[in-house]
């Protein structure tokens, strides 16, 4: 009885945690599983490392509008808080997609020099998070480089269109 669901379902208060890529590798094979990953990983990276081009690209030398709005900016959003949100959106995009990049090809060249089936189970079931991990840190970089958008949009389109776009 009690919390949990019942006698001897293996569950914790019913927080069991499961290994999606072991599940995955019992079924496909360890290989299989190794290989998607190593494919989905080296995308992210490759994708993150051209987004950082466009962040720094964005950051270190913005349009005359924005660089003119940086210093003026209007009755909704003063210059100094733009050049606050720029800076942070900046900031955050590149230290979140050169994590992506670094960590990502720490762990696919992890995989890639294992050769024993063994090593590349431990591999999955010690670190199953990164993957996962990743995935979500490349998330908050694209979120920030969206930010760092729709700020160089608003000199242009204006603080509400700019915020539609955030959004």
């Amino acid at each position: 009885g009690g919390e949990g669901g019942g006698i001897g379902n293996g569950l914790d208060g019913g927080n069991a945690k499961i290994n999606g890529w072991a599940v995955m590798g019992l079924v496909l094979g360890v290989d299989e599983v190794c290989s998607r990953l190593t494919t989905s990983l080296d995308t992210f990276s490759l994708v993150a490392g051209l987004l950082i081009v466009t962040v720094l690209s964005m950051a270190a030398s913005p349009s005359d509008s924005v660089a003119e709005f940086a210093k003026t900016g209007n009755e909704l959003l003063d210059a100094g808080t733009f050049r606050i949100l720029y800076l942070i959106s900046s900031i955050i995009s590149l230290v979140c997609l050169f994590i992506t990049i670094i960590l990502g090809s720490l762990f696919t060249q992890t995989l890639r020099v294992n050769a024993r089936h063994s090593d590349r189970w431990r591999i999955i079931l010690k670190l199953a998070w990164l993957p996962t991990f990743l995935h979500t840190i490349f998330t908050i970089g694209t979120i920030g480089l969206a930010g760092l958008i729709s700020l160089s949009m608003i000199p242009v389109f204006g603080v509400w269109f700019g915020g539609i776009f955030a959004l």
